[in-house]
């Protein structure tokens, strides 16, 4: 499936504290929050507060950029700002105990592959997408 969105549909709310997520982002990483106190990392990040044992010494960290497909679905009726149906992706990245979305930029997917995050700039934020390992 080729490009499928030109510009952000939606106005992207850049809340205080996570200012390392979004530059992250714009930086090729994907960055989240670990608590010192318990070490736990957290998806979607959680700057102020551990929502394990509440402690609130966090700091961000980058996470790896690859994991593996734990399901996904065919968006063949796209929502508003998309221009063509897409692969929408629940992906387990390495060293992150749970699996997060996102768009996979690819014809063909099954559960159990490999794939890897990649950047793509729309307007002046850079997004993830996912992509099959190629090796």
């Amino acid at each position: 499936m080729s490009e499928v969105l030109k510009e952000i549909p939606y106005k992207i709310e850049k809340s205080k504290g996570m200012e390392p997520f979004w530059e992250g982002l714009n930086d090729n990483q994907l960055r989240t929050t670990k608590c010192m106190k318990c070490e736990n990392l957290h998806y979607p990040p959680s700057p102020v507060l551990c929502p394990v044992c509440f402690g609130t010494e966090m700091i961000w960290e980058s996470l790896p950029l690859s994991g593996t497909v734990t399901t996904f679905t065919y968006v063949s009726a796209p929502p508003a700002g998309f221009d063509k149906q897409y692969i929408l992706a629940s992906v387990r990245i390495d060293k992150l105990d749970k699996a997060i979305l996102g768009r996979f930029h690819g014809e063909k997917l099954e559960i159990g592959d490999r794939v890897q995050l990649t950047f793509e700039k729309i307007g002046d934020q850079s997004l993830f997408i996912f992509q099959s390992v190629t090796g």
